[in-house]
């Protein structure tokens, strides 16, 4: 028997915002010249306290990053556009039935197709998905492919 817990960072949720405009350029740097942007920015990459600097940003942003990716899961985004009312009738059939050769039945978890269209060969994998089953003690460990 085995049990486990998982406790995830608690997010804080807030709204904020950002005005950017152009500005924090040194005096003798002319923004809308490109030459003189692009001859300050190597200057200031080669400069150690900024590479420390970089560095350092690292975990913050990658943690404002994974911040801003939390979906609100009882959000509805989509509530001011119309759902589409479907007319043609929606219908599926079974194509193929795999079955497992083995007598100790199990279930199928994976199917892959050979990737050349004009062949056709299936693999089927079949597993136990209870761990500690009973009827893994009476099954062998060996495989075969036909």
């Amino acid at each position: 028997m085995s049990e486990s817990e998982v406790n995830t960072d608690r997010m804080v949720v807030k709204d904020a915002s950002m005005s950017h405009s152009e500005g924090g350029w040194p005096k003798d740097v002319d923004f809308t010249e490109q030459s003189d942007v692009v001859r300050f920015r190597k200057k200031a990459e080669k400069d150690e306290a900024f590479q420390f600097a970089i560095k350092s940003l690292v975990p913050i942003v990658e943690r404002c990053m994974k911040q801003n990716n939390t979906v609100d899961a009882y959000e509805h985004y989509f509530s001011k556009f119309e759902t589409e009312k479907f007319t043609d009738h929606v219908s599926a059939k079974g194509v193929a039935v795999f079955r497992d050769p083995s007598s100790i039945k199990r279930t199928a978890t994976s199917i892959n197709w050979h990737p050349e269209a004009t062949s056709s060969k299936v693999a089927v994998s079949y597993s136990i998905l209870n761990f500690q089953d009973e009827r893994l003690a009476d099954s062998s460990l060996s495989s075969s492919v036909s």
